[in-house]
């Protein structure tokens, strides 16, 4: 038998373990996404073509 939470676990739930360090800044998973997405905004512009200036 495996635990009551076994079949949700399996659906897609990513368990990620933040080192010590980081938790004071990324309290909860929602602080952790934000960074995340905000760090995905930034990547995406970086690697937009800069139009050629005449």
């Amino acid at each position: 038998m495996r635990g009551k939470y076994y079949d949700r676990m399996q659906q897609g739930t990513n368990i990620i373990l933040l080192a010590p360090d980081l938790v004071e800044t990324f309290p909860d998973s929602e602080s952790v996404n934000e960074a995340l997405r905000g760090l995905k905004k930034i990547a995406v512009r970086s690697t937009k073509p800069v139009p050629a200036t005449r």
